[in-house]
């Protein structure tokens, strides 16, 4: 399935929730985190839209070794390996629930054939959340296993480079 065929249907739709799924060894230290802007993972991310199938984001990777992000589902990991950590309680993660998708932005690894390395998904409320991959050591973008969820433009957005808007971004 494309980016576009995932995200086109959900435009103009409310976001009732989401759930961080991060691997049962990274929940302590994400559930410490959750009152920064950014929170790094390995694992998944679940959006529920109004009238819309639920959407999961996480992780995979080229046989060459090369990760990206991709539309998964929870069977993409092993059974009982993921955490479901709804995100409506924390205020600071809560702004974007109730609040309609305007936009999505893709964008592509620069200097990779893996594919779509962050999409950013814009409200009606003026609020973004971005979901990227990456390492969290050191914070690089489209080099590693990890998800990167944030509120913000999470650093390293220069080893990326915009594929495509679907909607209207504000």
């Amino acid at each position: 399935m494309t980016w576009r065929a995932t995200f086109e249907p959900l435009i103009g739709k409310t976001l009732e929730g989401f759930a961080l799924k991060p691997i049962i060894g990274d929940l302590t230290r994400v559930v410490s985190e959750l009152a920064q802007p950014t929170i790094w993972y390995s694992g998944a991310i679940r959006l529920g839209f109004s009238d819309c199938s639920e959407t999961a984001l996480t992780w995979k990777s080229t046989t060459g070794g090369d990760c990206y992000l991709a539309v998964g589902t929870d069977e993409s990991w092993r059974p009982f390996s993921l955490a479901d950590l709804p995100m409506g309680f924390e205020e600071r993660w809560a702004g974007a629930v109730g609040a309609v998708l305007s936009a999505v932005s893709i964008y592509r690894l620069t200097d990779s054939d893996a594919g779509v390395g962050a999409v950013c998904q814009q409200f009606s409320n003026s609020r973004a959340l971005w979901v990227a991959v990456g390492r969290e050591e050191s914070e690089v973008l489209g080099e590693g296993d990890d998800l990167c969820v944030s509120l913000k433009r999470p650093n390293g957005m220069d080893a990326l480079s915009l594929s495509e808007t679907i909607g209207s971004a504000a």
